[in-house]
């Protein structure tokens, strides 16, 4: 299924998709927030899931 289709489910209430999502994309988000300092922050504040 494709990452828009996934999306659309996720907004529409599919904790299943938007768990996929969140796990395919984890490791590329987790990058990325390495290039952000936030002072009082954890790095992992930026990644976590709410």
């Amino acid at each position: 299924m494709p990452d828009e289709d996934l999306v659309r489910s996720a907004k529409n209430g599919d904790s299943l998709a938007a768990d996929f999502l969140i796990g395919k994309y984890r490791n590329f988000v987790r990058v990325k927030a390495k290039a952000y300092f936030l002072i009082g922050a954890d790095r992992e504040d930026i990644s976590r899931k709410g």
